[in-house]
């Protein structure tokens, strides 16, 4: 699958708007039938980053907003190759 171009736009705020407008008005089903959801708050986690690398994410990142596009594109993907993460409680993937 071709994935889009960046998106290039002009604030943090048109950035935040999109992001509402694609992910967070209706939810998004996989190309392997599972629901995904997305809330609002999930845009600060998604494309901010830590300044001080302590965890605090206190600066929006351009770099990772130009892909925001690619979200729905890789959940959307039967070509992607689906890996398990690891979790950190339970210290095992």
């Amino acid at each position: 699958m071709n994935y889009p171009p960046f998106l290039n736009l002009n604030s943090i705020d048109e950035y935040r708007a999109h992001f509402e407008k694609t992910y967070c008005r209706c939810p998004l089903q996989t190309f392997d039938k599972y629901i995904v959801r997305f809330k609002k708050s999930d845009f600060e986690h998604a494309f901010y980053e830590s300044s001080r690398r302590n965890g605090i994410k206190d600066n929006f990142s351009k770099n990772r907003a130009l892909r925001m596009d690619w979200i729905k594109y890789a959940l959307m993907d039967s070509t992607s190759i689906l890996k398990v993460g690891w979790d950190k409680n339970k210290k095992n993937i």
